[in-house]
């Protein structure tokens, strides 16, 4: 995740980006950010829509596509009959209001778009407290991938002969990853019969995941005395805590 730093970086970018824009749709009117072409065809087509009921058909080509729009630019309607009913109400609405209408759903749109976004690139769901990544994969984009100070605990189980997920791949989101964590290596397994039917690595896997879950999630201390052993089997399986 990214640090503090640009996430406050990105932010304050993004408040310059919304007044900026605002300012200029409010200066600049229809020959700037409020131009009218895509708004003024849809509000055609409810138009249409609208004066032919009830006798209209969206399975008529005509007289939805055989119609010309209004005003100076004349376009008709290009979008497929649904765009066109749906907008039917919307034509109720005078132009010139729809215009601004148009600035403030833009805005609160595009708002939206960023949030959903920030979360797709892995900000912390508070509603998370607890993550156990069986043979994790390879940690998208190009820059520097960071985890917030407050990640939840982390159980990551990795077999070191996995040629699926490659150990390294998950050493490397174990090194970023802040402190609770803890590492299981399946020593000499691959990637997924740990998980699915491979004896007795399933097994180390379940106790040490329920254990882990016990002491972080239901907040029992013996709980981490269990992980440790289950998860410390000679020549099967290691752990690496850090607590």
């Amino acid at each position: 995740m990214p640090g503090t730093r640009l996430v406050w970086a990105g932010a304050v970018a993004f408040f310059l980006i919304i007044v900026s824009w605002a300012l200029y749709a409010a200066l600049s009117g229809k020959n700037g950010a409020l131009q009218e072409v895509d708004l003024k065809v849809y509000w055609d087509g409810g138009l249409i829509v609208r004066h032919v009921a009830p006798y209209y058909n969206p399975h008529y080509y005509d007289p939805l596509y055989g119609w010309g729009g209004t005003g100076k630019l004349a376009l008709k309607f290009t979008y497929t009959p649904f765009a066109a009913i749906a907008f039917a109400l919307i034509s109720f609405i005078p132009l010139t209001a729809l215009y601004s209408i148009s600035v403030v759903v833009n805005i609160v749109t595009f708002t939206a778009a960023i949030w959903f976004t920030c979360y797709g690139l892995g900000y912390r769901d508070r509603r998370v407290r607890a993550a156990v990544i069986l043979s994790g994969a390879k940690l998208p984009g190009i820059t520097p991938f960071r985890f917030p100070g407050r990640s939840p605990p982390l159980l990551a189980t990795q077999g070191t002969a996995d040629t699926t997920n490659r150990p390294y791949y998950t050493d490397q989101f174990f090194a970023l990853t802040p402190r609770p964590k803890f590492l299981l290596r399946l020593l000499g397994t691959g990637h997924l019969s740990p998980y699915t039917t491979h004896q007795p690595q399933l097994g180390i896997v379940e106790r040490a995941s329920i254990a882990f879950l016990q002491r972080y999630l239901d907040g029992d201390d013996r709980a981490l005395a269990r992980l440790r052993r289950a998860a410390r089997v000679r020549g099967v399986s290691v752990l690496d805590a850090r607590p």
